[in-house]
This record gives C-alpha cells, sequence and structure tokens, in this order.
C-alpha cells in the first residue's frame, strides 16, 4: 500500500496540514486506511538550474544531495539521500518522468551560480527543500519514502540572463496530481 502525500508546496504558505488531510480524505473515501506503517512517495516543487529539466517537467529523484540540517541528527556523515528502491521503481513509471539528481537545502534562496555549477557538476539538476530529509528520517523509522517533483520554475544559469519567476500553474498541479494517483493505485 503506498499513500501519495502532496505538498505542492507548503514553503511559503503552510498548507501542509490541508494537503495531508486531503489525501487522508481521498484515501479513506476508497476504503483505505493510513496506519503509522504506511508507505509514503510524496510530491512537490522543484526550481530547476540545468538545460536538463524545464518548467513542467516532472522528477522522479534518484539520489538527493543533502544540504540541510535534519538528515545530520540522523545520520553522523551523509553526503546524499536515496529513496526507496521498490517506491521509486513504481513511480519512474510515470509518464514522462524523468530520473535526475537533486539537491535538498534549507536555506531557502541563497544559493549562488557558483554553488548551482556546484552542484550540477555532482550531476543534480533542480533544488527543493525538503526531499533529502524526508528519506533520510523516513529509512531511520523503517519507512518507505520516495519522491515526484515538478519543476516549478527555472534558475537562470549564467550572470545576466533574467530571474527566475514561478511558473507552475494549478493545471501542471493537477497533472502531476493525476498522474501519481494513476501509478500508485495501478500497483
Amino acid at each position: 500500500m503506498a499513500m501519495l502525500l502532496f505538498d505542492m508546496d507548503g514553503t511559503l504558505v503552510d498548507s501542509n496540514g490541508l494537503w495531508l488531510q486531503g489525501d487522508l480524505d481521498f484515501l479513506g473515501r476508497r476504503g483505505l486506511k493510513v496506519t503509522q506503517e504506511y508507505t509514503l512517495s510524496r510530491s512537490s516543487s522543484g526550481g530547476g538550474f540545468s538545460e536538463q529539466v524545464a518548467v513542467g517537467d516532472i522528477l522522479v529523484p534518484d539520489k538527493a544531495f543533502v544540504e540541510e540540517g535534519t538528515s545530520l541528527h540522523y545520520y553522523e556523515q551523509i553526503d546524499f539521500a536515496q529513496p526507496d528502491e521498490q517506491l521509486f521503481e513504481q513511480l519512474k513509471k510515470i509518464p514522462g518522468a524523468k530520473v535526475l539528481p537533486i539537491v535538498t537545502t534549507d536555506a531557502v534562496y541563497r544559493q549562488t551560480f557558483y554553488k548551482e555549477q556546484l552542484w550540477r557538476e555532482k550531476g543534480a539538476v533542480a533544488v527543493d527543500m525538503e526531499t533529502s530529509a524526508l528519506w533520510s528520517v523516513g529509512k531511520f523509522l523503517g519507512l518507505q519514502v520516495a519522491s515526484v517533483l515538478m519543476i516549478s520554475d527555472r534558475h537562470p544559469l549564467r550572470e545576466g540572463e533574467p530571474a527566475w519567476e514561478w511558473k507552475m500553474t494549478m493545471e501542471m498541479r493537477r497533472r502531476l496530481f493525476r498522474q501519481g494517483m494513476e501509478v500508485v493505485f495501478s500497483a
């Protein structure tokens, strides 16, 4: 049994409680009871900083480089976190999904051109604020956790390019939700 939790994105407005309650209501109406041992697949948005991704792309990360503090409270040394293999294999089936590494940071809007270049050199294509922490804590607690991101904006790759702006639309969110649910309920 898998649960798809849509964050979409609780970063600026704390909507996470509403999303979780919506998920639980949705699953409950379909006769699915969620217990503390549920598996978790989360969905959110990420800012792209690579030519390999464009706004609206669906990304199923296979690795999340750790540049946040939560993971370090659970592991003495951790360079990157990885999703649960079983959930990851299921989520890769989302039509058009790209499988590429990301980086997670809790230093909101603090990345620089130099920093993003270092991330690209590691293979990362986007940044978010939650994935590596959720995967690290999930592994520590014995939960199955994987993620799906939609590229919501594209960071300028070089100085002088236009500044990024939020481009994710409600229709893009709905598409991600529909495709994620189809994959989860087809398992």
